[in-house]
């Protein structure tokens, strides 16, 4: 959540000063919160799947035409479904790193018209508020409920959701979404690349966020902290 509210923090500074400085401190900050998603994007049960935490906030690849339309036509509702893939970390990443586009031409790009400001603004908050509501629901009651049903196995069991979490998340959105899809593996018979489907296109690097998500899962099927310390 702190790397949020830095990311939206930035947005705001940005939108009211725009600078290539402060485009690049924008940039930096949406790749470590990016990069801390990868942490926790698998804990996907619970109050983040009430709202559809992950769809909300890591669809790729971002539907750069919506975005656009959405801007052009300066109305737009990021709570509805349509909008998943036009907004979240994806869509900073078209919106921050927009190819054939120099430094400067990026900082007029995303501040050149009030309509561009509101939708970079409202990214960030949108991403703060979901977070803020899963944060705050599982410090209410549900970790407690959580913790309380993980000795049992049954189905729906605490226990239970985790595994199928876990699984889902490593074979779906890191071995298929991250990797297969983008190498043409799981592209039927033809098997052909399909690159523009990696995390991140136009940032121009996904791997470091494919290798933060194996690592993060790895480290909590082995019990690490966090932080890097042993539970």
């Amino acid at each position: 959540r702190n790397n949020v509210i830095s990311l939206d923090n930035l947005v705001d500074l940005f939108t009211q000063q725009p600078t290539e400085q402060g485009l690049l401190n924008l940039r930096n900050s949406w790749i470590n919160t990016l990069l801390s998603w990868q942490d926790i994007s698998f804990l996907d049960f619970g109050p983040a799947d009430y709202i559809l935490l992950k769809k909300q906030t890591n669809v790729f690849p971002a539907d750069t035409a919506l975005i656009e339309s959405n801007i052009t036509a300066g109305t737009w509702n990021l709570s509805y479904t349509d909008n998943f893939d036009a907004k979240g970390f994806q869509a900073l990443d078209y919106l921050l790193n927009k190819r054939g586009l120099t430094e400067a031409e990026r900082v007029t790009f995303l501040t050149s018209s009030q309509s561009s400001k509101d939708y970079l603004n409202d990214i960030t908050d949108d991403l703060l508020s979901n977070i803020n509501y899963v944060s705050d629901q599982w410090n209410s009651s549900y970790k407690d409920d959580f913790i309380n049903d993980f000795q049992t196995n049954a189905s729906g069991s605490s226990i239970s959701v985790l595994i199928n979490a876990l699984c889902l998340h490593y074979e779906f959105y890191v071995r298929r979404g991250k990797v297969g899809l983008p190498l043409g593996i799981f592209n039927g018979f033809s098997q052909l690349e399909m690159p523009e489907l990696v995390e991140c296109y136009h940032y121009g690097q996904s791997l470091p966020f494919a290798i933060r998500a194996v690592e993060s899962i790895k480290k909590y099927v082995n019990g690490s902290h966090f932080i890097g310390q042993d539970a």
